[in-house]
């Protein structure tokens, strides 16, 4: 993974570390100066390799020019790379190739790092001659008058001497080694608690970006329902911020149709450690909406971790809404059926009695041709208009039946009042209704599909001979049904108005913003579906119009149709 790599590139153990990461070398410069000073030994600090760290402390001129010649300085690093080898159990001494003198050297440690190497040496013990001393001299090209002067700048000094030198020196040696050791586990412990944050960090933040970025809002919440955590998103999906829901009752945003069957149901849960329950109900956005939402709910209050109930919530809203669509979409396909249905019977029986009124319409004329007396000729006259009523009722629902194939025409309003009240009004009067019929003269012509505008006002009369029942069982003065139509002007245009007044209970008010919702209905589930109103004002809505209402609890419900007018020729 990306950031195992990124981790392991900073990992202390798998660098080379050198003197300076431990010590301050002008510092570590001083202790060397005092070491030479003291012991009157040239001394000097190298890496692993050899390299100088520090300056040179207490050279001698004799060795300074030894080793500024070129095979000199080859014989000086073949014996630094003997002295510069790695040794943790004492000091390492020998004598330097070609000048014979002794070199001493001790390696400073950092755990199993080395790390440099501290030299010491020029020691001119006396098991060797002077002479040897000027030979090599000569021999490595330093002038001969000049070496006498420059041997008595080297240390003289017995080899037991020496040897306790360098046990003083391997002593600092390794009192260095063992205060970089420990530099060291500080330097690792540093580290790897970086490394150990930077995880850390890391995984936090892939997280909080994880949780940000999933389609659920997770909370948690104590036995009391009170919210002890909630995950930002919330504010993606419900609008909410952390700071508004923390310490919060959750069942607070919880509808209260659902809020009670809620709270039973989370009581049962925290009497079950690890057990959970799913549930479906609505939930308040800050905005005061509501939004549909499938819950999880996990009892982990026994979890160290989580001490409370996981809360898991989905927005299912989308999909509800669209379900919900489905099954509008079903029920008005139902009903389209049934209206086809209706129809088709109602076309049938229309059919059947043309024919028997046809034949009494023959039959009341031969009356009237061959009867003699008043008498005779007044029932068959009655008998001549009665058919006549008759047979425009039947033409009337032949028309009210057939299936809306074509397209918008001028029609008459008071027409299609007429041919509607023609279908109802039996029923009307037989409920002991009071119809008042009020049409105004001169009203302008309507484009539109006749059946459909038809269909409207049954409706619209139906629920009002209905509304009128609730009220009155029998017979009573303000048993009314009023059917008005009038000119009106709205918006600088001409609109024609038709009013469906009734003076029954009145709609309430919890119902007036639902009334048009499909499937809303306050009748028996045996006497509507509640797609009347609903089909009525998408017509309404279909034709440019509007379908609007006003009403008063316990006085009366008017409804209005309005229809733009054609425009009248002049």
């Amino acid at each position: 993974m990306a950031w195992e790599t990124e981790f392991m590139g900073i990992n202390e153990a798998a660098r080379q570390y050198m003197l300076g990461d431990f010590f301050n070398i002008d510092q570590i410069q001083k202790i060397q100066d005092y070491f030479a000073s003291v012991t009157g030994v040239a001394s000097i600090i190298t890496d692993p390799q050899g390299n100088p760290i520090t300056s040179e402390s207490g050279f001698s001129s004799y060795c300074s020019k030894v080793r500024k010649t070129k095979k000199g300085m080859e014989n000086c690093r073949l014996s630094d790379a003997v002295i510069c080898q790695p040794k943790t159990d004492g000091p390492r001494i020998h004598r330097c190739i070609g000048g014979g003198l002794y070199d001493g050297g001790a390696s400073i440690m950092a755990g199993d790092n080395h790390i440099a190497n501290w030299l010491i040496g020029q020691v001119w013990d006396e098991s060797r001659a002077k002479d040897e001393l000027k030979a090599y001299a000569c021999e490595v090209g330093i002038p001969e008058d000049e070496v006498d002067e420059d041997i008595s700048t080297l240390t003289h000094m017995s080899f037991d001497k020496f040897k306790l030198i360098c046990q003083f020196l391997f002593y600092n040696a390794q009192l260095l080694s063992n205060l970089a050791l420990e530099t060291l586990h500080q330097k690792e412990e540093i580290q790897l608690r970086i490394q150990a944050e930077k995880k850390l960090e890391y995984s936090d933040q892939r997280y909080q970006a994880m949780i940000n970025n999933i389609s659920d809002v997770i909370a948690i919440i104590d036995q009391e329902g009170k919210v002890m955590y909630q995950s930002p998103n919330i504010k993606k999906w419900f609008g909410w911020s952390v700071e508004d829901r923390y310490g919060k009752s959750g069942f607070s945003v919880i509808h209260q149709d659902y809020r009670e069957d809620m709270k039973k149901r989370f009581a049962k849960l925290i009497r079950t450690p690890g057990g959970s329950d799913t549930a479906q109900f609505r939930y308040l956005c800050k905005g005061g909406d509501f939004k549909h939402v499938n819950l999880v709910a996990t009892n982990l209050l026994h979890d160290e971790n989580i001490k409370g109930i996981l809360l898991n919530y989905h927005d299912i809203t989308e999909s509800v809404s669209l379900e919900k669509e489905k099954e509008q979409t079903q029920a008005l396909l139902r009903n389209q059926q049934k209206l086809e249905s209706i129809g088709t019977l109602a076309s049938g029986v229309a059919h059947e009695i043309n024919n028997p009124i046809n034949g009494i319409m023959n039959y009341s004329q031969l009356i009237l041709d061959t009867a003699d007396s008043s008498d005779t000729i007044e029932y068959a006259n009655e008998i001549v208009s009665e058919t006549k009523r008759v047979s425009t009722i039947v033409k009337n629902l032949l028309q009210f039946s057939r299936q809306d194939i074509e397209g918008s025409s001028k029609a008459c309003v008071e027409d299609i009042i007429n041919k509607t009240l023609s279908l109802i009004k039996t029923i009307i009067q037989k409920d002991q209704i009071e119809l008042r019929v009020d049409v105004g003269k001169d009203l302008p012509e309507i484009k539109c599909r006749s059946q459909q505008i038809q269909q409207v006002l049954m409706n619209l009369m139906t629920n009002a001979r209905d509304a009128l029942n609730d009220r009155y069982a029998g017979y009573d003065k303000n048993k009314l049904l009023l059917i008005s139509a009038a000119k009106v002007v709205s918006s600088g245009k001409d609109i024609v108005r038709i009013t469906v007044e009734d003076r029954g209970n009145g709609i309430p008010k919890a119902m007036r913003e639902k009334i048009f919702d499909p499937f809303f209905t306050s009748k028996d589930r045996f006497k509507g579906t509640g797609l009347g109103l609903s089909i009525s004002y998408g017509i309404v809505a279909e034709h440019g119009g509007q379908l609007s209402f006003d009403s008063k609890e316990g006085e009366y419900t008017c409804f209005y149709i309005d229809l733009p007018a054609e425009e009248q020729k002049k």
